[in-house]
């Protein structure tokens, strides 16, 4: 069930959701083809912001965010620690796609990736946005039960979407996924068309952007292992 603000009743989210065709139609309509989703751990908000995945690299071919220089890391204490080395930052065209299917853009959405575990992670994603997911808000994640976080791009925003219900109301039943070769947290599923899984992969490999860190244009972000 799509998430509502207001009465947390199960009749009531089931009268105000976004059903599954509808949402589905909505990427689609937007240009999405390429689905891909999270189930949201019970930390996953607004405060300590959403794992996904352990490099930039796939998700930087992918989403084509405008990629910069964060705050400098302070951590000393991590394997991968090196004080004083700035975090990668992808800024993205993000648009969550509401309740009410309208859009509602999030201009300060970005993927930030901490080389230091190493993790990306989705943040920034409530702010300045006028009408954003509220089971994302750590205040509110007392109203909600299980979390499906939805996004994909047309190849210059991303659209995303929070599917959630009151307590009790388990998790919707979503065909068609399968694993994401982009990370092992993210499954997959495809849409509008016929084009098979590794069709989709053939063409993200043909687009390759150059490195999103390191000091020359040989280095690449780590991988889990590296030191």
């Amino acid at each position: 069930m799509s998430e509502q603000r207001g009465d947390t009743s199960r009749e009531e989210f089931a009268r105000r959701a976004l059903p599954k065709t509808v949402l589905f139609d909505g990427f689609r309509r937007r240009g999405v083809r390429r689905l891909f989703v999270k189930h949201l751990a019970p930390n996953d908000n607004d405060k300590n912001q959403i794992y996904i995945a352990p490099s930039l690299d796939g998700m930087a071919n992918l989403l084509r965010g405008r990629l910069s220089e964060g705050s400098e890391s302070t951590s000393s204490t991590r394997a991968g620690s090196s004080p004083g080395r700035p975090k990668m930052v992808l800024h993205l065209d993000w648009v969550w796609i509401t309740a009410d299917d309208r859009d509602a853009t999030a201009p300060n959405t970005k993927l930030i990736y901490y080389f230091q575990y190493p993790e990306v992670r989705l943040s920034g994603f409530l702010s300045g946005c006028t009408d954003p997911p509220d089971s994302l808000r750590r205040t509110q994640l007392g109203r909600y039960d299980r979390r499906i976080l939805l996004f994909g791009t047309n190849g210059e925003c991303v659209f995303g979407h929070v599917i959630a219900g009151p307590p009790g109301s388990g998790i919707p039943d979503i065909p068609g996924l399968s694993p994401s070769p982009v990370s092992t947290v993210l499954l997959e599923t495809h849409l509008g068309d016929n084009t098979s899984r590794e069709e989709f992969v053939r063409r993200d490999l043909k687009t390759v952007l150059p490195p999103v860190s390191g000091e020359t244009n040989q280095e690449r972000l780590p991988v889990p292992g590296d030191e």
